[in-house]
C-alpha cells in the first residue's frame, strides 16, 4: 500500500485486548515507527471518524483535515499526533468484531488520489489480512 500509492505514512494497528485500545503495532512511511507507537486510542465507541469506521466495517476517506465541518469527527488524540492533509481507513473486522485497522495518510489536503481500481486493490489486500487472522 505504501509504495503502489504514495502515501506519506501507512500504519497497521491492532486491538490490544489487555488495555482495550487499537494500537498501532507496523508502520511505513515519514516517521512511521514514532507514530505507530503514538497511534492508540480506546476501543470504547465515541462519535468520531475512527470508532465510525469500526462499528460500521466501513472504510473512510478524509480529504481535506483543514475543512471546518470534519473537525468535529476528528478525536483530539488524533489532532494531538498527526499533522496530515489527508487520511484513509480500512477497518479490519472479523465476524462483526474489530480487530484492527490500516490507516494511510498523505501530508496535503486532497494529497490522495485513488482511483476506483486501486481503491478496489486496497481493499483487495485489506480482505487477505482479514482472511488471514480469522479464526
Amino acid at each position: 500500500m505504501y509504495r503502489a500509492i504514495g502515501f506519506q505514512r501507512v500504519i497497521l494497528a491492532l486491538l490490544d485486548r489487555k488495555s482495550g485500545e487499537m494500537a498501532g503495532r507496523l508502520g511505513f512511511g515519514d516517521g512511521a515507527d514514532e507514530f505507530a507507537t503514538l497511534f492508540r486510542f480506546p476501543t470504547a465507541y465515541s462519535v468520531d471518524v475512527f470508532h465510525g469506521a469500526l462499528k460500521n466495517a466501513v472504510d473512510v476517506y478524509i480529504g481535506d483535515m483543514t475543512e471546518k465541518k470534519i473537525q468535529a469527527d476528528i478525536p483530539s488524540w488524533y489532532k494531538d499526533i498527526s499533522k496530515a492533509g489527508s487520511f484513509i481507513l480500512f477497518p479490519l473486522v472479523v465476524n462483526k468484531c474489530p480487530v484492527g485497522l490500516i490507516y494511510a495518510d498523505h501530508s496535503s489536503p486532497h494529497g490522495l488520489v485513488i482511483d476506483k481500481k486501486r481503491l478496489n486493490l486496497l481493499k483487495s489486500l485489506r480482505n487477505q489480512i482479514v482472511l488471514a487472522v480469522k479464526p
